[in-house]
């Protein structure tokens, strides 16, 4: 709000704010300040995700009728027992700080959460004294479609992908790997149809694991910047918001985007405490 009032433009790093009403007060500011905030959804400029956004465009999916996510993350601090951090002050604000990510994605393919219905589990107590689940089970009603949303932190095992069925064909996101596939009906029947897609999805798998290799190796020995995952997502998400801005255009993920996800996130916790009463 100081920088909006000082006449300046502002990338935010998600989450823009930890309620709705502050992100409506933000957004007031920017309107009288006549500036634009953007909000750094890195996730949703992850080279596999825009994929899976221009094929939606292109129609190969069709109309989207289902989103489902399984966001499986390690958090160290949590079995190190260093739960002075933020995140653990409050049992939504793992919501707020891991969970922006995958809502931002869910959010961009079907719009806002309508209704939520939530299942918590993994319930300890922390070294602050504070109440901490780690897994989360999410049916989310969507503007345009319904998503389930499996979220679980303090895994030995990091898994992130999103798998959206349309109506006319389906796709997988690998969030970590960087790897996308699209399967949809070949002109072949039976087993053959099933053969044709399974080497379209191996090539796809295939291809994006040597694109990523060639990158991580360009990137190490210092011929292009670094190629990870993340490194990416993040350079695009800047350089949007800096391109809008030359444009004078409004930045392709800013208040409304991000006032969405602070939304479901409030909706969530909400449908949480109503399943522990």
């Amino acid at each position: 709000v100081e920088c909006l009032n000082r006449g300046w433009h502002v990338l935010v790093e998600k989450p823009l704010a930890t309620t709705v009403e502050e992100c409506l007060e933000i957004e007031a500011v920017a309107a009288r300040a006549g500036r634009f905030v953007g909000v750094n959804h890195n996730t949703t400029f992850l080279p596999c995700f825009l994929q899976l956004i221009q094929d939606i465009q292109a129609r190969k999916l069709g109309a989207i009728e289902n989103v489902q996510v399984c966001t499986n993350v390690a958090l160290p601090q949590l079995a190190a027992g260093q739960h002075g951090y933020w995140f653990f002050a409050s049992p939504g604000n793992i919501l707020l700080e891991l969970g922006s990510h995958p809502l931002s994605a869910i959010i961009r393919l079907i719009g806002p959460v309508d209704a939520v219905r939530t299942l918590v589990s993994g319930r300890v107590v922390l070294n602050n004294g504070s109440e901490f689940f780690d897994t989360w089970q999410m049916l989310l009603s969507c503007q345009r479609a319904a998503a389930q949303w499996y979220f679980s932190v303090g895994r030995n095992l990091p898994h992130e992908c999103i798998h959206v069925v349309g109506q006319d064909g389906a796709a997988v996101v690998d969030l970590l790997r960087n790897t996308y596939t699209f399967s949809n009906r070949t002109r072949f029947v039976g087993a053959v149809d099933n053969l044709v897609d399974a080497w379209r999805r191996s090539c796809s798998y295939l291809g994006g694991g040597l694109h990523n290799v060639t990158g991580y190796a360009v990137g190490f020995l210092g011929i292009k910047d670094t190629s990870d995952i993340f490194s990416v997502g993040m350079r695009k998400s800047i350089a949007a918001f800096h391109d809008a801005i030359r444009r004078n255009e409004k930045p392709p993920v800013g208040i409304t985007e991000s006032t969405a996800v602070i939304h479901a996130c409030q909706q969530i916790m909400a449908a949480a405490g109503r399943q522990e009463k």
